[in-house]
């Protein structure tokens, strides 16, 4: 087989288990790199170069802080505490996405994003939204927030 039919057998495989959901993203992403790296379409030092770059340690960490925040109830409290005192949903939503213009002024957009998503996550389902309504307008609020940076 040629090299670009090796690629596209790969990436229907990836894709097809991302579609099916069978196996974890995380996973079908380490089997895709250790996929391309066993056939040898991408040498190692190419595929692991950026695990070391600054941006995907921020976003890595930013996820082992957001998974403790979840798993320590911490979000639920502050979730229940927005959803118990504004009966608004609009309201509630509204102090989201002005607290997130805030701090976006000082925060990275992406890194705050994924600070706030749990919290938004709990209160859509706490309202019986569908998340995509909080989660799309939190993203936009982040990149249009204020301060200077």
């Amino acid at each position: 087989m040629r090299r670009t039919e090796l690629v596209l057998l790969v990436l229907a495989a990836s894709v097809t288990l991302l579609i099916t959901r069978r196996v974890r993203y995380d996973v079908v992403g380490l089997i895709t790199m250790l996929s391309l790296i066993l056939l040898g379409l991408v040498n190692p030092e190419r595929a692991l170069e950026n695990f070391g770059s600054t941006s995907v340690l921020l976003l890595v960490a930013l996820m082992i802080v957001s998974g403790f925040l979840s798993e320590s109830g911490l979000l639920e409290v502050l979730g229940e505490f927005v959803t118990s005192r504004v009966r608004s949903e609009k309201v509630a939503v509204g102090l989201i996405l002005v607290a997130t213009a805030f701090i976006s002024g000082f925060v990275s957009d992406v890194a705050l994003t994924l600070s706030f998503l749990p919290l938004v996550v709990y209160i859509s389902s706490k309202l019986g939204r569908a998340r995509s309504k909080y989660l799309i307008p939190l993203s936009y609020s982040a990149i249009l927030g204020v301060g200077t940076r």
